[in-house]
């Protein structure tokens, strides 16, 4: 059916062509006169196209067999030109909506000119306002990526066909109120069995008789009107009006800034477009896309790069650089490597400090995606980062992220609930730890973008992401600020609650590190590597404060290239310079800097960190210090780690109570016990039990990520008995917050035949099921305590918390050394 529906789709194509012969002679005289058309005896001369004889065989599949077979091994291309006019209404009615004759005729003019342009290897046909155009693809020249070929041949058809309505020809022809969309397709001759891995279509035909050349031909058609319809495809009035889009001074640049999420610091800046008459905000895809549309897509490409570059408010690479780019910019002829490099270079930027960022998951960008690859290539053999945004949780958006590999992968975390609830938290971080983990394995740096509120902190540094964006970050402006005191204050406080404090910080992996300025040159550096073997890197520092790292191995590299040594020899150490190192003070603790450490760009990984007392260098600590220190605390954290639940148990408990008492701040324990749980295990089975521990578990933990305010502690003392050590603020809230989750999700591990409950001496109490029992210490002044008193202290607040019926809540608050009454206030509530 579909072959049918496309021969008679054909036919149509015919007759309209048909009833335009009788004035074909004259207009082909006319065109020869004007140097549009050449005088031969080729498929579209004159001669051929009045007499029809080889039009009325377009759907013959031998035509496209013998142009295949001239061709050689080349692929054949099928390509689309369609106008259509504006609809204009005038007396309430509609102008008549056919197409002018010449305009029929200005088209059949730019079909010649393609043709010859492309050595006779092109074939087309005509339907009023629609060219249909195949073509032998000709072979990539030296330099140019072939994905890029028919993006290329696209461009070419669409300047051929601009130069041609705007010469002479055209007249007073109101081309200005139409629109021209073009599109292309492999013609595939593999007929729904894919394309070879090269990424070119099978070009040999099938025989002449056969039904796939029509299959071929009708797939092909389809896919080439599904291009048109992308905003990419589109050529507007603008471009015949000669309007710029984007003229000198249409635009101001303003910078969104990028935080690390695992510090607090600034990663760097993206360039958003604004309007500079209304002030509006422009999406610098939609400028471009518009600027495509107009025809002018290099000019504002080039324009907003420079723009961004120029008016970049940290220089010297102290930040990232985010501009956005637009793939179909491969297919400009103009576009020659080292344009961008200059400007850079003037303004003291190096490529790897700017990022090239791609939209991906629009259909445009998913059914071109040949262009993308050859952007990407393009500009990561010149240097640049590459980033692409629009990344989804879907198979196919992640697909194309693992298959062009970029250096950053950016995702919307708009999506995420609004409200901070225990589920919503749950879905988020196991969500965006998936994501996480997958970019981590692949060596790509992942980046949220959206975020709007201080909510969405705590998921996105449990997940493992790094880097965020967005209207709580900081706001777009030509001149930012500095980072709001209120973000750096919430990020501090969730990355109390991931990283304990009593882990160790980075002052114990510091070593003394010698510091350079930074006009040292280069030569003078390669001297105290060769004169000191055992030192594997420098700092750069100017009055005391980090400004740069070099490495050994990467100076090395870079002096043993053909001309390392005459290019950096003798120049300044800041031309090569990390600008972006590691830097973290000497109190982080070493799981939140290791965690930094391998959130970085796969180049530099394994570059040391720079160590800081109050801003200045102290030290310098490598990456296999740093990793032996983690497994270490690893195996030790494994050996005291209950089996069941994860969770620390009793040495970690008591490190951390020791801890807490010798700070010398309020605190307070929270000790957790579940009732009834020996009835439960022996009616129900350890199976069963396990799961009832585990959800215990689960839900002190979830209760405390989500309540505590400060840095939190959880461990499992054994058996059904846990504990928390938490802030006094929150900790009333936090274990109400606990009795109400445990009393909604325990009823699902008790059937309704469960029997009598019993004690443990086996005698039947008055019980429906499970319940816990919370016996909370608040330890406002802990002078002259020790844990094994806190311990006793406990013991005691249990017992009568299971004197309580169902879920119990008991709590007393200690002021000084044990244990006078009247220095003791108490409590106690029930469920």
């Amino acid at each position: 059916m579909r072959a049918g529906r496309f021969m008679n789709l054909l036919s149509n194509t015919y007759a309209h062509l048909n009833s335009f012969r009788q004035e074909a002679a004259a207009t082909a005289e006319r065109f020869m006169r004007h140097g549009l058309l050449r005088s031969n005896k080729s498929l579209h001369s004159e001669e051929s196209y009045v007499e029809g004889n080889r039009l009325s065989i377009w759907p013959n599949r031998d035509w496209i067999h013998e142009l295949s077979a001239a061709a050689g091994s080349g692929p054949l291309c099928l390509m689309i030109v369609h106008w259509s006019r504006k609809q204009r209404t005038g007396d309430g009615e509609r102008d008549q909506a056919e197409t002018p004759l010449r305009m029929r005729r200005l088209l059949r003019a730019a079909a010649y000119r393609f043709r010859s342009q492309m050595d006779g290897r092109t074939e087309w046909v005509q339907s009023g306002d629609t060219l249909v155009l195949l073509t032998v693809v000709p072979e990539a020249p030296q330099g140019t990526d072939r994905h890029a070929l028919p993006g290329r041949l696209e461009y070419l058809l669409r300047e051929t066909v601009f130069r041609t309505m705007t010469s002479k020809l055209a007249g007073s022809l109101s081309i200005r109120e139409g629109t021209f969309r073009f599109g292309w397709a492999w013609l595939d001759w593999t007929c729904g069995q894919g394309v070879k891995r090269s990424g070119k279509p099978r070009a040999e035909p099938p025989a002449a008789g056969g039904a796939k050349s029509e299959e071929a031909l009708l797939s092909a058609w389809q896919m080439a009107w599904k291009r048109t319809l992308d905003a990419s495809a589109v050529m507007n009035g603008a471009a015949f009006r000669k309007e710029d889009p984007m003229s000198a001074g249409e635009i101001e640049i303003r910078y969104a800034p990028m935080l690390s999420l695992l510090d607090g610091s600034l990663f760097g800046f993206e360039a958003v477009p604004y309007r500079r008459r209304t002030g509006q905000r422009w999406p610098a895809a939609a400028m471009l896309a518009e600027a495509e549309a107009a025809g002018r897509l290099y000019e504002c490409d080039r324009r907003f790069r420079e723009a961004a570059i120029r008016a970049l408010p940290i220089r010297h690479g102290e930040a990232r650089l985010f501009i956005q780019a637009s793939a179909s910019i491969m297919n400009d002829a103009r576009l020659y490597p080292g344009t961008t490099l200059r400007r850079m270079e003037a303004a003291g930027i190096r490529p790897e400090h700017v990022v090239l960022v791609f939209e991906v998951g629009t259909p445009s960008a998913e059914r071109d995606g040949d262009a993308l690859r050859a952007a990407v290539r393009h500009y990561r053999d010149q240097g640049f980062r590459i980033a692409l945004t629009g990344i989804e949780a879907k198979r196919e958006s992640l697909l194309r992220m693992l298959t062009l590999h970029p250096d950053y992968a950016r995702i919307d975390v708009g999506w995420m609930a609004m409200e901070e609830s225990d589920d919503s938290r749950t879905i988020d971080e196991s969500l965006l730890g998936a994501l996480s983990r997958l970019a981590r394995k692949e060596q790509i740096v992942l980046l949220a973008g959206g975020i709007e509120r201080d909510s969405q902190i705590g998921p996105l540094i449990a997940s493992g992401i790094v880097y965020g964006q967005g209207s709580w970050i900081g706001p777009e402006a030509a001149a930012p600020a500095s980072i709001g005191r209120h973000v750096r204050d919430r990020i501090r406080l969730e990355l109390n609650k991931r990283y304990r404090r009593e882990g160790g910080s980075l002052s114990e992996l510091s070593a003394p590190v010698e510091t350079f300025s930074r006009q040292t040159p280069v030569s003078d550096i390669a001297r105290h590597f060769e004169s000191r073997r055992d030192i594997h890197g420098f700092v750069i520092a100017e009055e005391g404060r980090p400004v740069g790292l070099l490495m050994k191995e990467k100076l090395h590299q870079l002096l043993s290239g053909q001309f390392g040594l005459p290019l950096y020899w003798n120049r300044p150490v800041d031309k090569i310079m990390d600008t972006q190192p590691l830097i973290a003070d000497e109190s982080t603790p070493i799981d939140q800097v290791s965690q930094m450490a391998m959130a970085r760009e796969p180049d530099k990984l394994y570059d040391a960190v720079v160590v800081t007392r109050d801003g200045l260098v102290s030290g310098i600590a490598s990456i296999r210090s740093l990793l032996e220190w983690v497994t270490n605390a690893r195996m030790t954290d494994a050996q005291w780690a209950n089996p069941l639940t994860g969770l620390p148990g009793n040495e970690p408990i008591r490190k951390e109570l020791t801890r807490r008492i010798g700070e010398g701040r309020p605190f307070a324990v929270l000790y957790a016990d579940v009732d009834y749980f020996k009835w439960f295990n022996d009616r129900f089975g350890f199976h069963r039990g396990d799961e009832v521990i585990r959800f215990t578990a689960d839900v002190i933990v979830s209760s405390v990520q989500s309540g505590a305010q400060e840095d939190a502690f959880v461990g499992h003392i054994g058996g059904d008995d846990f504990i928390a050590v938490i802030g006094c603020e929150e900790a009333n809230e936090l274990s109400r917050l606990i009795l109400e989750r445990f009393e909604q999700g325990i009823a699902g591990y008790i059937g309704s035949d469960a029997g009598p409950v019993v004690d443990r001496e086996g005698q039947p109490v008055e019980a429906e099921g499970l319940s816990i029992s919370l016996s909370l210490l608040l330890c406002e002044d802990s002078g002259g305590w020790t844990p094994d008193r806190l311990a006793e202290r406990a013991a005691h607040l249990k017992k009568r918390a299971k004197l309580q019926q169902g879920n119990s809540f008991v709590w007393e608050s200690i002021r000084q050394e044990p244990i006078a009454a009247n220095n003791m206030k108490h409590g106690v509530e029930s469920s």
